[in-house]
């Protein structure tokens, strides 16, 4: 769930045996997606000789309610983000991964703060930020 002013930097996916990333929303049943309420998934492309991700978005895919968004998870190709949530309505999906049985041959497949931060110099915006203490248990009367 994103909350107004929630968003998601530009990233690939890489880490593990993640071959597919899926996301389904399920914001706004019976509405309409308007882009003025963000919250919409950003694809990126790379720079031809640099090799820097782009820093405007190409596609822009809103979050419709139940619709479900697939892209290949590939080494410094699958860049994507999460534009920031302009409406106080939150932003609900579920997201997750399709797995290989094994990573790809030769391929980098964890992520450390280091190499996230080392992804700076090569044009992408990336920090560890700490993920907030829950409010309530699950399942817990509001």
């Amino acid at each position: 769930m994103y909350r107004r002013g929630g968003h998601l930097l530009c990233h690939d996916d890489v880490i593990g045996t993640r071959c597919v990333s899926f996301i389904i929303y399920l914001s706004r049943p019976g509405k309409r997606w308007r882009p003025a309420l963000g919250g919409a998934l950003e694809l990126y492309k790379r720079a031809g000789r640099t090799g820097r991700v782009k820093p405007t978005p190409v596609l822009l895919l809103p979050p419709e309610f139940g619709t479900i968004a697939f892209f290949a998870v590939q080494p410094g190709v699958s860049y994507h983000a999460v534009q920031e949530v302009a409406s106080n309505e939150p932003r609900l999906s579920i997201s997750g991964w399709y797995h290989a049985a094994s990573p790809p041959d030769g391929a980098e497949t964890s992520a450390s703060l280091a190499q996230l931060q080392s992804q700076q110099r090569h044009g992408v915006a990336a920090r560890a930020v700490r993920a907030p203490r829950p409010r309530r248990a699950l399942g817990s009367a509001h």
